[in-house]
């Protein structure tokens, strides 16, 4: 037996007869615990642990940064957004012509002579003959026709859009589609291209090809489903100088001006081809069109089109006065339609300052002086229609209402009333003052609208 295990022997032998108790802990329990060794492997998977949690969590804090980057920078620093976008409207000589006053001249009865049928065709057949075109008639208005679109085409652009989707094996594939659009505005920041709302909606990637073959990544700055239109916005820093020096804006056209007869140009897309071409006539300007909010003006022509013409109308001075649009273009029979420019040019401004227009709801007409003298109604705007569900709606505005007040703004016609809205903010609550004709009197109503984007 060792020396160690003799003292072990006896103090344990010791600790025994004091008490009969063992005060000396047995070998277990004074045995020492030590960790586990971390080997190198888990080391490294917990450092790969860390190392991707950070990058996700960077990533997910530089994508917040970026999505909030730009409505900070308006509302905190708006000097540095650039200038506001103001397109000049038109106006409709139709709503201002006055009646001549008529002279004494013209009051005092005429005397003249009887016009027989005979006499009236031989003139008819006469001004047909003096305006007969010859084939030289037309190879000159082809001449014309192309050179406007020439000059015209500087302010045009190719806009290409990507859509990825999967298959049944959740295979990723891509699909292309190209459309036209134009050039709105070129500012100190973006490059504005008006083009159609259905053409780049829901896409992963939009590239924007200008007339001299110069591409840019674009993306969606606003968009008006009711119209159809949306506009994108092409970041000047991503150009170069000398390449901007280039691109020239469109001009837009006053379609007011527009009446049947008129020559006019559908350049863009027309036959779902990029860089098509069509000439045409103005057959019928229709103003009943039922617009939502709006009063808007389409355009009839003899062009027949196919039925998902795109592109744009042009005058003969190479100015746009018509969109073909999902909504209210198309093809009817042997013409095609498109929506007036000047009529929506207020909302082409909201959408390329990137603002959101404002939804009320109603379809209407205006009620004139001259009606409300004959049906005892005030001067306003008759509502035909309250979109179901829509703000109006739900505020209690009815049919057969006489809207005379927006926000404390008279209105006297669906464009004032559209002119007043554009004004408005989206979810902002406005008073709305209207006249409802009962069986015994009419009653000056005050309904409370919370408008919404549309």
């Amino acid at each position: 037996m060792t020396e160690q295990d003799k003292r072990l022997k006896e103090a344990q032998k010791t600790g025994t007869e004091k008490g009969g108790r063992q005060t000396v802990p047995p070998p277990f329990i004074r045995e020492k615990i030590v960790k586990k060794p971390v080997r190198f492997r888990e080391r490294i998977l917990r450092f790969l642990a860390l190392l991707i949690l950070a990058v996700v969590m960077g990533a997910a804090a530089a994508v917040a940064f970026v999505s909030v980057r730009y409505r900070m920078e308006q509302r905190l620093y708006p000097e540095e957004t650039g200038e506001a976008v103001v397109i000049p409207k038109d106006t409709d000589p139709h709503e201002t012509q006055t009646e001549p006053a008529q002279t004494a001249e013209e009051t005092e009865p005429q005397t003249e002579e009887t016009m027989t049928e005979e006499d009236l065709g031989e003139m008819i057949q006469s001004a047909v003959d003096e305006k007969k075109l010859e084939l030289s008639d037309y190879k000159r208005l082809s001449t014309l026709a192309t050179g406007v679109w020439k000059e015209a085409s500087r302010g045009f652009v190719t806009i290409t859009s990507v859509r990825q989707n999967e298959d049944w094996f959740d295979n990723v594939y891509e699909n292309e589609g190209q459309t036209s659009g134009i050039i709105t505005q070129v500012s100190g920041r973006d490059v504005l291209i008006l083009t159609r709302f259905d053409k780049v909606q829901d896409t992963d990637e939009l590239e924007v090809t200008f007339f001299n073959g110069l591409k840019a990544q674009a993306q969606v700055r606003g968009a008006d489903s009711l119209t159809g239109l949306a506009v994108l916005n092409v970041p000047v820093s991503s150009l170069k100088a000398s390449d901007l020096e280039l691109i020239t804006p469109a001009a837009l056209g006053n379609s007011y001006a527009l009446s049947p007869g008129t020559p006019v140009i559908a350049a863009g897309d027309p036959y779902g081809m990029v860089g098509s071409m069509a000439v045409g006539a103005v057959v019928y300007t229709r103003t009943d069109t039922g617009g939502i909010d709006v009063d808007l003006r389409v355009i009839d022509t003899d062009l027949g089109l196919p039925e998902q013409s795109g592109g744009f109308l042009l005058n003969l001075d190479g100015e746009v006065v018509a969109v073909f649009t999902a909504e209210y273009g198309g093809r009817d029979g042997a013409m095609t339609s498109a929506v007036g420019i000047s009529n929506i040019k207020g909302i082409i401004e909201n959408l390329c300052n990137g603002k959101e227009v404002a939804y009320m709801g109603v379809k209407g007409q205006a009620v004139t002086a001259e009606i409300a003298d004959t049906h005892d109604l005030p001067v306003g705007v008759y509502v035909t229609e309250t979109l179901q569900s829509g703000p109006a709606y739900r505020a209690g505005i009815q049919n057969g209402d006489v809207i005379t007040e927006v926000d404390g703004t008279p209105v006297t016609s669906m464009r004032e009333l559209h002119e007043t809205l554009l004004m408005l903010a989206p979810e902002s609550e406005v008073k709305v003052t209207a006249v409802r004709k009962g069986i015994d009197e009419a009653r000056e109503l005050e309904f409370t609208v919370q408008l919404r984007s549309r």
